[in-house]
């Protein structure tokens, strides 16, 4: 019985879908588009290693870390967009807790990306890797002054 491409992709999009969700990525956000976007803009050898789900303005966005980048879907109605970044550009991360969600800033060379009504655990755990990852790279950084 030979599997169509087709199919095996979609086995993956639900394996990395389902993988969000141990991130701590809840339903809601897991059903939305973005998600779908996301798992399709993975390279092979990337592993998801943190994920957020919340509000990017008025779009609905997912912000996942990967073991080399992070990628950002935000989508609304008939719009799209799709971002990815180098640690490279990340310079901090800032978290803020209002009772039961949080709010993630990363703070990069280019501006300011803010995540808003993301579940606390999620964003306790994004942050955390966002800051192990810099710590990491901080003996290599070249500072711009």
């Amino acid at each position: 019985m030979l599997h169509s491409a087709t199919h095996m992709a979609a086995n993956d999009e639900e394996r990395m879908i389902a993988r969000l969700g141990d991130l701590g990525v809840t339903g809601m956000w897991r059903m939305h588009q973005a998600a779908r976007i996301i798992t399709r803009d993975l390279n092979g050898n990337e592993q998801l290693i943190a994920a957020i789900g919340g509000f990017h303005g008025k779009a609905r966005t997912i912000l996942v870390a990967t073991n080399h980048r992070l990628i950002m879907v935000g989508h609304r109605p008939m719009i799209t967009d799709s971002e990815e970044f180098s640690y490279a550009i990340i310079t901090g991360v800032r978290l803020v807790t209002y009772g039961l969600f949080s709010s993630v800033t990363l703070h990069t060379h280019i501006g300011d990306i803010e995540i808003n009504k993301v579940n606390n655990t999620a964003a306790i755990t994004f942050a955390g890797v966002i800051e192990q990852t810099l710590a990491a790279e901080l003996p290599t950084r070249k500072v711009k002054l």
